[in-house]
């Protein structure tokens, strides 16, 4: 960390203008603290992951490197975090709060009635139709259906 912090330089010059108060910090410290924050993040991903049953068994190792990798990420009710249809590049971790799964399919509708003592009058018509796939609240995981389904077939 400090052979790479020694080899940084400046890429512009900067004068001040006013009488100026500046508060500063050595790269070295903010990349610490930086490093001691990630680490903290990281104990309290390991502690939530610890309560999904398909990591409850999992290394030390494991869970500590999974701490360093997961971000977190804030939604207000009602925003949409991904649609239907787009790249499923993520797995995602619900650590706090409720989600739903909303999946978009067309529903084949049949109406009969008869019409006669043995004949009967069908209807068929096909609607686009808004189906909750399932309601997730924490702690929860989704969004690893398109790996299943890929090692499915």
């Amino acid at each position: 960390v400090v052979a790479r912090s020694m080899q940084r330089r400046r890429l512009e010059t900067v004068t001040a203008l006013t009488p100026t108060l500046l508060i500063t910090i050595p790269f070295h410290d903010l990349e610490r603290i930086q490093w001691l924050h990630k680490e903290k993040q990281a104990r309290e991903t390991m502690k939530f992951l610890r309560q999904l049953p398909f990591f409850a068994q999992r290394s030390y190792k494991i869970l500590r490197s999974l701490g360093l990798v997961l971000q977190p990420r804030t939604l207000r009710r009602g925003e949409t975090l991904c649609l239907q249809g787009t790249s499923a590049n993520m797995v995602f971790f619900l650590s706090q709060g409720a989600a739903r799964l909303v999946s978009v399919a067309d529903v084949a509708r049949t109406r009969r009635w008869p019409t006669s003592h043995n004949t009967w009058e069908v209807d068929s018509t096909t609607v686009r139709q808004r189906v909750t796939i399932r309601r997730c609240e924490a702690p929860d995981y989704f969004g690893c259906e398109p790996i299943v389904h890929e090692q499915t077939r």
